[in-house]
């Protein structure tokens, strides 16, 4: 897997030392991510690249709060990822939409959910 930087823009940083997680399986653990170390600066924007099953998915999850980490330590903007952050927002490898819903109601689905909707979200979407 490569980062590549791109641009830059706003942002917080986010600190990676030595995180490596493994999955059980049912032919004994699947190691995915060993001792990973990123650095990424404030405002920098960055593509993970890699074949499919290298661990891009699973590195954004921890990141993201999603999945915990087996090793290391992970910070964004000086924070642990799961540390009552409620403005990270998180795109899934592959559309997932409510098929009962409406384009609108899909897209005010996570605010409806992290309790933000109001004008400032309504104009928003």
């Amino acid at each position: 897997m490569q980062a590549t930087e791109t641009s830059t823009g706003k942002g917080e940083e986010i600190i990676l030392k030595g995180v490596s997680k493994t999955f059980p399986t049912a032919n004994g653990p699947l190691p995915v991510l060993r001792d990973i170390d990123l650095h990424i600066k404030a405002g920098e924007f960055v593509s993970f690249v890699g074949p499919s099953g290298c661990g891009k998915s699973t590195l954004l999850n921890i990141i993201a709060g999603l999945v915990k980490n087996d090793t290391g330590s992970v910070t964004v903007g000086g924070k642990a990822p799961r540390e009552g952050r409620d403005d990270v927002g998180f795109m899934l490898q592959k559309s997932v939409l409510m098929p009962w819903l409406d384009v609108t109601r899909n897209v005010e689905l996570p605010f409806t959910i992290a309790r933000r909707r109001g004008p400032a979200a309504d104009k928003r979407i």
